[in-house]
C-alpha cells in the first residue's frame, strides 16, 4: 500500500470511473396497514393491504401491538396516511409480525419501513428480526442500526434505514417481526421488503438428444434458482409449457414439431424479473437417414475468449453405427479448429474408422476468435451415410478493458490518505500503467496521480 500527500485533503479519496450501481430491486411485498375503523387488535384486524396473501400476528412476543388510525403517516416519500401499528408505552415486549412471505426466488433482500418517533428526547427500544425457519434472528436492534435520526430529533414520521437481510432469510415461509421493549412508544407503517430475483442456471437436460421425426416428449431441466411461478423453459428462446418440480428441476412439454428436422436446439430457463436469462444446454436432433451418429459427450462451450488468442482444447465424443465405411467429414466453422489428438495438429477435416461402426471417437476443438462477436454455430458431420449431423459449438470473442474495484480509503488526514484499489481483471491487453484520481471536494475537479 502506498501513501500520497495531498494539500488540504478534507475528504476520502474518490476513485472515478469504477463506481458500481446496484441492480434493480423487485418488491416482494409492501404493506400499508390498510385503514382501520379504530383501534383494533392484530388478531381481529382484517383490513391489511395483503390480507389473505400474508399472515399477521404478534410473532410470539409476550404482548401484541395493535392497529390504529391516529397519528397517520406523513412527510416521508410514499407515506400512505392510513392505519399504523402502534407499540404502547407500557413496559414489556410488544410484537407484530408479517408472515408467510415467499422470498425463496430472491437474493439481496432489503427491508425498510416508516416509523413515528413518539418522543423528542429518545428512541424506542426496538428490534427488527426475521424467522429463518427455526428461530428468530436479529436484523437490527439499536437506534444507530435502525434509524437515521438523532435521539433528540423531533416527534414525527420518518423512514427507517434500509436493513439488509442475510442469505438465510431467502426462504419460503419467511417472517418479519418488530418487537418493542422499554417504555417509549413507536408506530410503524409502509413496510416494504425488496430483493433481486435470482438468475436461473442450467446444469443438464434429459434427454439430450432425439431423432428427427420422433414424437413429442417431456424434457427435464436441472439447475438452480428455479421459481414456482416465474421460471419458464425455453427452446431456442421460445417459451415451452413448463411444470415446476422444485427449485433445482423443471419439466417442459416439447412438441414433435420441435424435433421434426435434424439439427440442434438450445434449452434454457427464463425467470421473470431476473437480471438475465440462464445459460443454455444443447439438444441434438439426429438425422433419421442411413447410418447413425450419437453424441455421447457434447462440446463444452468456450465462453468468452480474448480476440487473437487460442483457447485450450475442449472435445466432443461420438459413437457411430450402421455406417457405410466412408470417412466422416467435419465442416469448417469460423473460429474453430479440430484435431484427433489433444496435442494436434489442429488441421483435421475428416476421420476414418474400421468396419461400419465405432465407439468413443474423441474430436478435440480449439477456439481462436479474431473479432468481437458470437461464433456460435454447428459443426456439421457428413459421411458414412450420415447427412449434416450437427455438433453445437459456442464461443464469443471479446476485447475487454481491465476492470478494477475500489477499496475504502483509510488514514485520511489533512495532508495524507491511504487509498485502496484492486485490478480484478487484467482484460485482454497488458496493464501498463495505473493510478488514482482524487479530489478535495465532491465536485468534478479530479486530479490524476500516476503510480506506475
Amino acid at each position: 500500500m502506498r501513501k500520497i500527500s495531498l494539500l488540504n485533503f478534507l475528504l476520502p479519496v474518490l476513485f472515478s470511473g469504477i463506481l458500481l450501481t446496484a441492480t434493480g430491486q423487485s418488491t416482494i411485498f409492501s404493506e400499508n396497514i390498510g385503514v382501520p375503523a379504530g383501534t383494533t387488535t392484530i388478531a381481529a384486524y382484517t383490513g391489511w393491504q395483503n390480507n389473505g396473501v400474508l399472515a399477521f400476528s404478534n410473532g410470539g412476543a409476550t404482548n401484541p401491538a395493535d392497529v390504529r388510525i391516529t397519528s397517520v403517516s406523513s412527510t416521508y416519500a410514499g407515506a400512505s396516511g392510513g392505519g399504523n401499528v402502534f407499540f404502547t408505552t407500557t413496559s414489556g415486549n410488544y410484537g407484530f409480525s408479517i408472515e408467510s412471505v415467499n422470498a425463496a426466488a430472491y437474493n439481496n433482500l432489503n427491508l425498510q419501513f416508516g416509523y413515528r418517533k413518539e418522543s423528542a428526547t429518545l428512541h424506542a427500544t426496538f428490534s427488527v428480526e426475521y424467522w429463518d425457519g427455526g428461530a428468530w434472528v436479529v436484523i437490527a436492534n439499536t437506534s444507530a442500526a435502525l434509524f437515521n435520526e438523532a435521539t433528540n430529533a423531533g416527534t414525527g414520521w420518518y423512514l427507517s434505514k434500509t436493513l439488509s437481510l442475510p442469505v438465510a432469510a431467502q426462504i419460503n415461509g419467511l417472517k418479519i417481526r418488530f418487537v418493542k421493549s422499554g417504555t417509549a412508544s413507536i408506530r410503524v407503517d409502509d413496510i416494504k421488503l425488496t430483493g433481486q430475483i435470482a438468475t436461473p442456471t442450467t446444469t443438464s437436460i434429459s434427454p439430450s438428444s432425439a431423432t428427427a421425426g420422433d414424437p413429442g416428449f417431456t424434457l427435464t431441466v436441472n439447475g438452480t434458482n428455479f421459481s414456482s411461478t416465474l421460471s419458464t423453459v425455453t427452446w431456442n428462446g421460445a417459451n415451452r409449457t413448463t411444470s415446476f418440480v422444485n427449485s433445482t428441476q423443471l419439466t417442459a412439454t416439447i412438441p414433435a414439431t420441435d424435433i421434426s428436422t435434424a439439427g440442434s436446439a438450445s434449452v434454457g430457463v427464463t425467470t421473470t424479473g431476473a437480471a438475465s436469462v440462464s445459460n443454455t444446454q444443447p439438444f441434438i436432433i439426429n438425422a433419421a437417414v442411413g447410418g447413425t451418429l450419437t453424441l455421447t459427450s457434447p462440446l463444452t462451450g468456450f465462453g468468452n475468449a480474448c480476440i487473437n488468442t487460442t483457447t485450450a482444447a475442449n472435445s466432443f465424443t461420438l459413437n457411430g453405427s450402421n455406417l457405410d465405411g466412408s470417412p466422416i467429414t467435419l465442416s469448417a466453422l469460423p473460429g474453430f479448429t479440430y484435431a484427433e489428438s489433444l496435442a494436434g495438429p489442429y488441421t483435421t477435416t475428416s476421420f476414418t474408422y474400421t468396419g461400419n461402426s465405432f465407439t468413443g471417437k474423441i474430436i478435440y476443438v480449439k477456439f481462436s476468435p479474431i473479432a468481437v462477436q458470437s461464433y456460435n454455430g454447428n459443426i456439421l458431420l457428413n459421411g458414412g451415410g450420415v447427412v449434416n449431423y450437427p455438433v453445437a459449438a459456442a464461443g464469443s470473442g471479446i476485447n475487454n478493458a481491465p476492470a478494477v474495484t475500489t477499496g475504502t480509503s483509510s488514514a485520511v488526514g489533512a495532508t495524507t490518505a491511504t487509498p485502496a484499489g484492486t485490478i480484478t481483471d487484467a482484460g485482454c491487453a497488458p496493464v501498463t500503467a495505473y493510478g488514482i484520481e482524487y479530489s478535495t471536494s465532491t465536485g468534478p475537479a479530479y486530479r490524476y496521480l500516476h503510480l506506475t
